[in-house]
């Protein structure tokens, strides 16, 4: 084979490698272009389609959202239309973070019915009850608790005759939001679209709870966008009338929207607008980009559906001119001959002068290998070059040097011939044992480190490993990694431990002990507190080097790992700080405090589980502490013997005499939803939890 010095192949191979990729360029700008301006299109149409989408969703949510804490405070007691003042209390807050939403209205069989709606600066009130048909009392106010002047007037109103009521009250409990189709409302002859729902009083019969959302206000974001300069965006229902308009003078006022609202496209006097709608109708409603064309032009449209319910959906419409795209890439392909035509002229030039330079530093850089493989590693002269890589595997270089260097000063030989010897740096195994795994995580940690400089929080997350670890390694942990804020650490191996559940609790409960000190310390210097949580789990597991025969870890490996860890991220759904499984309850014996928490299966296991929070060590719990305890448990009792209603009137104590914690309204929602509904006869009182 035939030798040639680097200076001269890189030289040939720059050159060769600039000339084809001109040349290629070259060729296929032409080729590529049509096909450039079809990707731009299609990017464009879902790039803006997507973007409507989302806001479209994000309009229509908190509808759905404030439906759902309507039904919620209903079912509680704490939402009565039947009491007009405090439903305003209640749900003009609602209704001012949320403009779409412009009426509240609420009706039941009987022929009840009230009414809120937002006037500017006002706020509007009808009542109409039964025993007084055809006769209102209405009300007109500006703030919330000021005194209302009710006046009586006649009304031709009845809500049982409106769809929103009739589709919706005869559903069952639980069904979901119905929506109706756009239409004009009965007293401000505004278009408008209405979301109602069916909710049930802790007593008495159910009602029908509806949100009435301007449809003009849809338009506010799509005449906002511009998915090109001359490009729009636009909303349709499902009968293919306008809700959202697109970008038009004629629109800019609002006399304007409400002129064109819910007409047909073809009735706007927007010619690309009705094509692209019709193209798409006789494409039976396809969601995928198309093109079509109209008097010489070409055009892109692109349509997503946008579901209210099973039944109602909306349709959102993106509308592009291709000449918005394709004059930018003749541009472009113009561009792109010039510059290659260049580019090949100055390649030449430099093409000389850095294969010189490249090939004079690799040469010296050689020359160092060679002199490391004999392990010399006295300090070379400094090699000084402006190519990055190069200097960068100079750097290499020298930082191997120096490990090497510091490797022959730090570690004994005879300490590496004995690793070597008993193969346990470099080997493979693993052993099944019984460990107590131990994982803690810092409650909000997210929000913490975004509102402390890095130096502020590195430093603070110093003190609270060297806390932390501190405290694991005085009880014999084996400390296994750190995950972000996060430590993983458990007893048993590789010394044995007979009591690796008790030191597992005791750490834990040190570990909070010694926590309550640090965030007192540090929020008295103006620092955030650290809360933690800590799941512990006993089981078998596979512990042992785990990992590639390149790297190696001493770890572990097994369900109870993971069962540690849903056991941490359990305790936000009670308002713990240690959960523990019931494994580690019976090995870690006597000496602590434990409260029975609850029979869970937690995310990705079927097994019930009883989880428990060690309250403290033995003789130091305090005597409220022990009540509670106490109550708890006489609770928890009743509730798995389905003495429901005993079980919420002795968390009503519970939470009257302690305070309410997330345990108990965790403990007293089920215990609800079974007094109403309750659960089947093989019901063994576990939780299913849905989230890590």
């Amino acid at each position: 084979m035939r030798v040639i010095s680097i200076r001269w192949s890189l030289f040939h191979t720059f050159v060769l490698v600039v000339a084809l990729i001109t040349g290629a360029i070259l060729f296929a700008n032409d080729w590529f272009g049509a096909r450039a301006v079809t990707a731009l299109a299609q990017r464009s149409i879902e790039r803006a389609t997507a973007h409507a989408d989302s806001d479209l969703a994000a309009f229509l949510e908190p509808v759905d959202a404030d439906l759902e804490v309507l039904r919620q405070w209903a079912a509680a007691g704490r939402f009565n239309p039947d009491d007009t003042e405090a439903t305003n209390v209640l749900v003009a807050p609602l209704m001012a973070v949320n403009p779409q939403i412009g009426i509240l209205t609420t009706g039941d069989a009987a022929g009840a019915h009230m009414l809120l709606r937002r006037e500017g600066e006002y706020w509007f009130n009808r009542e109409m009850r039964p025993d007084a048909p055809g006769v209102a009392r209405v009300a007109r106010w500006q703030r919330l608790n000021e005194p209302a002047a009710w006046v009586t007037r006649s009304e031709n109103f009845d809500h049982r005759e409106r769809p929103w009521f009739k589709n919706t009250i005869g559903q069952p409990t639980g069904a979901p939001v119905y929506w109706t189709k756009p239409y004009m409302a009965h007293d401000s002859k505004r278009p408008i679209m209405t979301a109602a729902l069916r909710v049930d009083r802790p007593k008495g019969e159910p009602f029908v709870v509806a949100l009435h959302v301007f449809v003009e206000r849809i338009s506010a974001f799509t005449t906002s966008l511009a998915p090109s300069p001359n490009g729009q965006a636009f909303v349709l229902d499902d009968s293919g009338r306008m809700l959202g308009l697109p970008r038009d003078a004629r629109f800019a006022s609002e006399a304007g929207r409400n002129a064109a609202l819910l007409k047909r496209p073809r009735d706007l006097e927007m010619p690309a607008l009705a094509a692209a709608v019709e193209r798409w109708k006789e494409a039976a409603r396809a969601e995928e980009p198309f093109t079509f064309e109209l008097d010489g032009q070409t055009w892109w449209s692109g349509f997503r559906q946008v579901a209210l319910n099973d039944r109602r959906s909306l349709w959102i419409g993106t509308l592009v001119p291709e000449a918005d795209f394709s004059d930018a890439v003749r541009a472009q392909q113009a561009a792109v001959v010039s510059i290659g035509v260049v580019v090949l002229l100055v390649a030449l030039v430099l093409a000389f002068f850095i294969s010189r330079a490249y090939s004079t530093a690799l040469a010296r850089l050689v020359d160092e290998s060679e002199r490391i493989q004999r392990l010399d590693l006295t300090p070379p002269p400094p090699l000084e070059t402006r190519l990055r890589e190069i200097s960068q595997l100079a750097q290499a270089h020298e930082r191997m040097r120096l490990a090497l260097d510091a490797f022959s000063r730090y570690v004994p030989t005879g300490v590496v011939r004995e690793l070597l010897r008993r193969g346990e740096a470099a080997r493979i195994d693993g052993r099944e044992e019984v460990l107590t795994v131990f994982f803690s995580d810092i409650r909000g940690f997210t929000t913490i480190s975004e509102s402390l400089e890095p130096s502020a929080l590195t430093q603070q997350m110093a003190e609270y490993f060297e806390a932390m670890l501190e405290v694991l390694q005085s009880e014999g942990a084996t400390i296994d990694k750190f995950i972000g804020d996060a430590i993983m650490a458990f007893w048993g191996a590789p010394v044995p431990d007979p009591e690796h559940a008790r030191h597992a609790v005791s750490a834990a409960l040190r570990c909070q002990q010694r926590l309550v000190e640090l965030n007192a310390a540090w929020q008295a210097q103006g620092r955030p507190a650290l809360p933690t949580r800590i799941g512990l789990a006993t089981g078998p597991v596979v512990v042992g080097n785990v990992g590639a025969p390149t790297r190696l870890n001493y770890t572990l490996l097994g369900d109870t790992a993971n069962l540690a860890s849903r056991l941490e991220g359990t305790n936000r759904v009670y308002g713990t700080d240690v959960l523990v499984s019931a494994a580690v309850r019976d090995a870690a014996g006597p000496g602590f405090i434990w409260r029975e928490v609850d029979a869970v299966a937690v995310k990705g296991k079927s097994e019930v589980i009883h989880i428990f929070e060690p309250i403290a060590f033995e003789g130091q719990g305090s005597e409220r502490r022990l009540a509670y305890v106490r109550a708890w448990g006489e609770a928890l009792h009743a509730y798995r013997g389905r003495a429901f209603a005993d079980a919420l009137i002795q968390l009503e104590a519970l939470s009257a005499a302690h305070g309410d914690d997330p345990s108990i309204e965790h403990l007293r929602r089920w215990a609800t939803q079974f007094a109403r509904n309750p659960p089947p006869a093989d019901w063994d009182g576990a939780t299913v939890l849905s989230e890590k």
